[in-house]
């Protein structure tokens, strides 16, 4: 008759050795790029995962025709929480003053861009994209407000 039972010293897998307690501080770099449950701050930013990385915008090929560098965006969430969310990530002090350029032009034409410097937390990011949401429901705000006075004069006349 045979047995199940194991010879021998019994180790406990379950059981983790003495002194590997991880200290969360100390996760590196690399380990945060396997972890799926790790979040950049912009993806933290839009509360969606789904983005494309080096989106060619067509208002920035007719703002800076000669400037190919310029065109791109680094990463755009096109189902973030409250429409669509443009991230730019410069790195150096270069991609800095080329960001500052196109910040100029998409904020005037209405889109949702927040630029990452190198040193921004989340906080700051929200901040930002709070300013710009409250900036462009203000907008719509006065847009209804002037299509509502229009019909009110158009059911006068008539």
């Amino acid at each position: 008759m045979s047995t199940s039972r194991p010879y021998g010293k019994r180790i406990n897998r379950n059981k983790k050795p003495e002194g590997f307690e991880i200290d969360k501080e100390e996760i590196t770099f690399e380990r945060k790029a396997i972890d799926p449950k790790y979040r950049s701050i912009a993806e933290k930013l839009a509360l969606h995962r789904i983005y494309m990385r080096n989106v060619v915008i067509d208002e920035l090929k007719k703002a800076f025709p000669l400037k190919h560098q310029m065109w791109t965006i680094s990463k755009v969430f096109p189902y973030a929480q409250g429409g669509k969310l443009f991230v730019d990530e410069p790195n150096g002090p270069y991609e800095m003053g080329i960001s500052s350029a196109k910040e100029k032009v998409l904020r005037d034409l209405k889109f949702r861009l927040v630029v990452l410097k190198p040193m921004t937390t989340l906080e700051e990011a929200q901040q930002d994209l709070w300013e710009i949401d409250q900036g462009l429901v203000e907008i719509k705000g006065a847009a209804n407000v002037m299509d509502n006075s229009n019909s009110g004069l158009q059911n006068a006349s008539q």
